[in-house]
C-alpha cells in the first residue's frame, strides 16, 4: 500500500559538499583490519530499537546480509561484513586510517545471479569518490562527468537515483509509483533529502520539507513510521530479506541479523 506522512520540523542534516574528484587511491601497505569478518553471515533477523539517535556517519545494507557502517566516533574507514563486493573491499582496504574517512557508501539492491555484481558507490570526506565496474552504464557516464555527484541510491534491475552537490537529480528504472512520487516531491516539496530502494520493489522517499512517501516496506518499519513518536525522521536504509535501519531524532530502529546488531551495539 502506498503511504505518505509528514514529519513536522524535519530539516536537512547533511548539507552540501564540495565537488568530488575521481579516486586517487594509495598503494596498500597492509589490510585495514576494521572488524572481524566471518566468511558467512546469517540472514535470521530480529527487530531492535534504541531510544537515541545512534551517531552513524553512514550505513549501507546489501545482498546476502552484507553491510557497511561508520559512526562518528569509530574508525575513519568504517567496518564491513562478509559477502562484500571484492572491488569495494579492496578500495576500502587501500585507504589508510589516518586519511579522511568514508562520508557515504551505497550497496547494490540486486538479487539472485546479480547479487554479486560490483554495483556500489563510495565517497570520502576529502571529495574522493569511487564506484563499481557493474553500475548502470548511464550512471557510469554521469559519474564520469563533471556533475559532482555526492550520493547514489541503488535499486533493483539497474535502478538508481544520483544526487549532485547542487541538488540536481538523475534517475532511471525506478520502481512502480516511485517515479511519480519523486516528480511530485521535486515540484511541491523543495527537493530530495533522502531515498532508499530494496530488492523486491520496496522504496522510500524523504523530501527536504519533511514529507515522505513509501511502498512495500517491512511491517515493522511501516509501524515505526506511522507511530510518529520518535521525533523527526532523518534516514531510512533498506536491505535484503526485509532488513532495514531507520534513524529518527530520538531513536534508531532496525531489523537485521545478529552480526549487524552486535556491530551496532558494540
Amino acid at each position: 500500500m502506498l503511504a505518505n506522512r509528514v514529519a513536522q520540523g524535519a530539516r536537512t542534516i547533511a548539507g552540501r559538499r564540495a565537488a568530488m574528484a575521481r579516486p586517487q587511491l594509495v598503494k596498500p601497505v597492509s589490510a585495514v583490519a576494521v572488524m572481524e569478518r566471518p566468511t558467512t553471515v546469517s540472514t535470521a533477523a530480529e527487530v531492535h530499537l534504541v531510544d537515541e539517535m545512534l551517531p552513524l556517519r553512514t550505513v549501507a545494507l546489501g545482498p546476502e546480509a552484507s553491510f557497511f557502517s561508520r559512526d562518528e566516533e569509530g574508525e575513519a574507514q568504517g567496518g564491513w561484513s562478509a559477502q562484500f563486493p571484492e572491488e569495494l573491499a579492496e578500495t576500502l582496504d587501500e585507504r589508510k586510517q589516518d586519511q579522511p574517512g568514508v562520508w557515504y557508501l551505497a550497496l547494490s539492491a540486486a538479487k539472485g545471479a546479480d547479487a554479486h555484481k560490483e554495483e556500489w558507490f563510495l565517497a570520502y570526506e576529502d571529495g574522493v569518490k569511487a564506484w563499481g565496474s557493474d553500475v548502470n552504464p548511464e550512471l557510469d557516464a554521469i559519474l564520469e562527468s563533471d556533475r559532482a555527484i555526492e550520493r547514489v541510491f541503488f535499486g533493483p534491475k539497474d535502478a538508481y537515483i544520483a544526487q549532485s552537490t547542487d541538488g540536481g537529480l538523475y534517475w532511471d528504472n525506478l520502481p512502480k509509483d516511485m517515479d511519480e512520487c519523486l516528480e511530485e516531491l521535486l515540484e511541491k516539496h523543495g527537493g530530495l533529502e533522502w531515498a532508499a530502494m530494496g530488492p523486491d520493489g520496496e522504496w522510500f522517499l524523504l523530501a527536504e520539507d519533511g514529507e515522505f512517501w513509501y511502498d512495500g516496506l517491512h511491517p515493522a518499519l511501516d509501524k515505526a513510521l506511522k507511530e510518529d513518536k520518535y521525533g523527526d525522521l532523518l534516514r531510512v536504509r533498506l536491505g535484503h530479506d526485509g532488513f532495514f535501519l531507520a534513524q529518527f531524532e530520538e531513536a534508531t530502529v532496525w531489523r537485521a541479523n545478529r552480526e549487524f546488531t552486535d556491530y551496532m551495539l558494540a
